[in-house]
């Protein structure tokens, strides 16, 4: 463990050394720096992820190598690798070229200690193509049939295939040693069975009870009554005319009716007169009949036949209701 804090404190140093250099993110640089505490402290899950926000917020090569000495002493090898190949590649576009030949020193030791995996399968699977992931993440086609490096550790393979039955597996992958794992040709999936449908009863409502003891409101009292008022109505309408002209009568031709003027057109005005008055007289006796059947409809003893019948009858002058109540 001592061992491990010196050389923190020793990749420490030389990277604050390149970092006082340039002007640092002050967010970043206060994460670095508690990152390199908690190293020391050997708190190194802690501080791997205050390293990558570090990195995220200020991408540098010097964030990188500390973020891969700590993935390597966390035991991924395969991450801290990775992390050393492209810090070194970061410095150079940096122009730091201590960087660039600690990371390089660093990748090749760690190279000699990698865990390594194999993935074997057929590409495609009965004509389809085959979809391999490693924990949760796709195999690129490239990959498969290609040793490469990993974090030792377990981890998930599985396979799928449109029409075919998914496979899975779990390995465990020690440091440094090697696996290869052969992905089989998947089995066909199951068709489902179609289940038979199932009979369905047809709905058939309650019965609605039926109250024999009441009769329902006829329909035909209101039908005649409203008649009756339309016909009042119209009526009316031809008892104003007939005054109407019945003063006119009088202005023109005197009381009497006997000194009308040359002009004055007398038997038009009494014909009107006289047809105004009989529709009134007509139709009002119409509608007060109608007004008076729709009444005795309505308040006729419910439950009892009814015994009534009424009609309209219209004619030239005249209407009437006409019937037995």
């Amino acid at each position: 463990m001592r061992r491990i804090i010196v050389m923190l404190a020793i990749l420490g140093l030389f990277v604050m050394g390149a970092r006082r250099a340039h002007a640092a993110d002050p967010i970043a640089e206060s994460m670095f720096q508690q990152a390199l505490q908690m190293m020391r402290d050997g708190k190194f899950e802690e501080a791997r992820k205050s390293l990558e926000a570090s990195q995220k917020l200020e991408p540098k090569s010097g964030t990188l190598l500390v973020l891969g000495s700590c993935n390597e002493q966390l035991g991924r090898t395969a991450t801290a690798w990775a992390q050393y190949k492209e810090a070194a590649g970061l410095a150079r576009v940096e122009g730091r070229t201590e960087h660039a030949t600690k990371a390089t020193d660093l990748a090749r030791a760690l190279e000699g200690r990698l865990s390594k995996l194999r993935i074997d399968g057929q590409r495609m699977q009965g004509g389809v193509s085959l979809v391999v992931k490693l924990d949760g993440g796709v195999v690129l086609d490239g990959a498969l049939g290609v040793s490469f490096a990993i974090d030792p550790g377990d981890h998930v393979i599985t396979a799928s295939a449109p029409g075919r039955a998914d496979w899975s597996t779990t390995i465990r992958i020690a440091p440094g040693e090697s696996q290869i794992v052969a992905v089989p040709e998947l089995d066909l999936a199951p068709v489902a069975t179609p289940q038979p449908p199932v009979a369905q009863r047809p709905f058939v409502p309650p019965p609605v009870p039926i109250n024999t003891t009441e009769a329902s409101e006829p329909v035909w009292p209101w039908v005649i009554g409203g008649i009756g008022v339309a016909l009042g109505a119209t009526a009316i309408g031809f008892g104003i005319d007939q005054r109407i002209v019945s003063d006119e009568l009088e202005d023109k031709c005197g009381e009497r009716r006997a000194s009308c003027p040359n002009d004055y057109d007398f038997m038009a005005a009494r014909d009107r007169e006289v047809r105004d008055f009989g529709l009134f007289l007509g139709l009002g006796i119409g509608g007060l009949g109608g007004v008076a059947a729709g009444i005795i409809g309505l308040v006729a003893v419910p439950g009892e036949p009814a015994a009534s019948a009424a009609r309209l009858d219209v004619g030239p002058g005249y209407a009437a209701v006409v019937g037995s109540f």
